[in-house]
């Protein structure tokens, strides 16, 4: 997200995927909720930061516009 924001190119690669062996999975009882709702704020952590830190630039042009 952040790069994408930031005007870096991104490009989507296949991932293979392997049929589960051993173990458990984590897509089971509230694992998910939580992933989910932890994927969430981190976007929108990114997000608010970008438009912050954008704030924050156009507040330096126009002190320097102001000044010259």
């Amino acid at each position: 997200m952040q790069m994408l924001l930031l005007g870096f190119r991104v490009r989507e690669i296949p991932a293979v995927m392997h049929v589960r062996t051993a173990g458990v999975s984590m897509h089971s009882g509230l694992k998910p909720i939580v992933y989910m709702f932890r994927m969430t704020v981190s976007i929108l952590t990114v997000w608010i930061r970008e438009k912050i830190l954008k704030m924050d630039e156009d507040k330096i042009c126009e002190l320097e516009k102001y000044n010259e």
